[in-house]
This record gives structure tokens, C-alpha cells and sequence, in this order.
């Protein structure tokens, strides 16, 4: 939030979301803006006076909210006839799936040219806190917050389905830190359900190559990008790409304990 990790009540982050886009604006030229919802006060979880929370930073030269009707902090989203969004952008609740934990913010957007309708779905679960490292001692090694991280699969999965039970050749992207390894059960179980696919897999991304994180010596992959089949069919080599700028850089120049991933998708042709 703006006033960082003071823990004195700030939940809005419009100061800390706009010195970012001023800082993408001097760097690019592009004008970004951002959209978020500010969480209850020290309720999902992170840094204790931090409020973190998902948000969203577009460039509206080229996408907009659909029909933008924003959620509160307590608001709870849901798939309306259309599909289309109860909140937009909104929250996904579920107490207490997501209790001291981030909320998924979904939005619905369209290009400017009216040519593309599509929605995502920005995720940050539970974290691995109290994990040990894979070359550790315990036998399995401990998977810390698994059994919060499948509730949540279960959650954010079924909000999918909902949207692609009304429109299959709905464009759907869902990303960012599922705190989970895509072989294990959370991921595994979301996939089932929501019916997306692996931006990893569609890319032909090398086994080797897929990791954002360091932990215990090991790099490891926690962050994710899972699109419909109307937006997996376009995709080819070269269209995803896990930018390795922290995992391998000095500690003086790590801006971020994840690396950044990028993807170029077609969210335009249903064909």
C-alpha cells in the first residue's frame, strides 16, 4: 500500500501503482494505467501493514475493462449470463479458502478495436511457508500450505469452468504465483477442473528452463500461466518466455525474490 510496511491502516496502493506505470512511461513511452482492489486491512496475508494484493497494469491505448463495474474488499465475484462478470474487476471469496491469503482478481477486458473480448485471472495463493528444501532431510519433503493451496485450485478452477461451461471458445488467461510445483496436486487439480492449459507445455519451454525461483540452492517454477483452448491453439515457440533478471543476478541488483514472465497471445481470433 502507500505507506508501505508502516502498519497504520493505509490500504490504498494508487501512489505505489502509479510510480510504477511513471516509471514503465519513462522507460517505454506508453502511457500505462492500473486497476486493483484494495484488500481489508492486514487480511490477506504478506507483510504485516503491506497489504499486498493483485493488480493489474494495461495500456489503454490497446485493452479496457468490459463494461467496468469495480468490486470492493468484501465483494465476492461470480460469473453472470454472457459471460460476463458480477464485479469487473472483482475479487474471488471464499472464506475461509482465502483467509490471510490474496484473493484472485478477475477481470473481463476488450481491445480498443473491438476485435477481442477476454478475461484473466490474477493469482497469488498460499504461500510454502514452513516448506524444507527438496535436498533436505525430511522424507517426502514438507509442502507447506498444500492443503489451503488445493482449496484454492478448487475455487479458482470452478470460477473458470463456469465461464468457459457458457462460451468454450472463451479466451480465459490465467497467471501468476500458484506458490506450487505444476506436477503437484493444486496445479494438477486446477488444471482438471478449470480446463486450461500449460503456457510452459503449449511454448515447448525446456524442462531446464522452467523455474522463477530460487529456494534451498534449487531453482524451481511457482509461477504459472494457463490459457483456454481458444487462446492455446495460436500458440507457438517463442510465444512464453520465463525472464531469469533475479534468479541469477547479484544480490545488490535483484529487484525480486521471482523472476518476471512474459507471453505474446492471440486473445482475438476464435477460430
Amino acid at each position: 500500500d502507500n505507506s508501505g510496511a508502516t502498519n497504520n491502516g493505509v490500504v490504498n496502493a494508487n501512489l505505489t501503482l502509479s510510480g510504477l506505470t511513471q516509471a514503465l512511461k519513462e522507460r517505454t513511452g506508453i502511457p500505462y494505467d492500473f486497476v486493483d482492489v484494495d484488500p481489508v486491512n492486514n487480511a490477506d496475508g504478506g507483510q504485516p501493514g503491506g497489504n499486498i494484493r493483485n493488480a493489474y497494469l494495461f495500456n489503454p491505448n490497446e485493452v479496457r475493462l468490459y463494461k467496468p463495474n469495480p468490486g470492493s474488499s468484501t465483494d465476492n465475484n461470480a460469473v453472470l449470463p454472457g459471460p460476463s462478470l458480477r464485479f469487473n474487476p472483482g475479487r474471488i471469496d471464499a472464506p475461509p479458502t482465502f483467509t490471510s491469503s490474496r484473493k484472485p482478481l478477475v477481470a473481463q477486458w476488450e481491445t480498443v478495436d473491438g476485435k477481442g473480448n477476454f478475461f484473466t485471472v490474477n493469482v497469488h495463493w498460499t504461500s510454502k511457508g514452513g516448506s524444507t528444501s527438496l535436498q533436505g532431510d525430511p522424507r517426502p519433503p514438507v509442502n507447506g500450505g498444500i492443503e489451503k493451496r488445493n482449496a484454492q485450485a478448487n475455487v479458482t478452477g470452478s470460477f473458470i469452468a463456469q465461464i468457459l461451461a457458457q462460451d468454450k471458445d472463451a479466451a480465459v488467461i490465467a497467471a501468476g504465483d500458484f506458490n506450487e510445483f505444476a506436477t503437484v496436486e493444486p496445479l494438477e487439480r486446477f488444471v482438471q477442473i478449470s480446463g486450461l492449459q500449460d503456457l510452459d507445455v503449449l511454448s515447448g519451454i525446456p524442462e531446464v528452463e522452467r523455474y522463477t525461483y530460487t529456494f534451498g540452492s534449487s531453482q524451481q517454477q511457482l509461477d504459472h500461466m494457463y490459457v483456454s483452448p481458444s487462446v492455446a491453439k495460436h500458440v507457438g515457440e517463442g510465444d512464453y518466455e520465463h525472464v531469469h533478471v533475479n534468479t541469477w543476478a547479484a544480490e545488490e541488483d535483484v529487484a525480486s525474490d521471482h523472476d518476471p514472465t512474459v507471453a505474446s497471445l492471440n486473445v482475438c481470433s476464435k477460430r
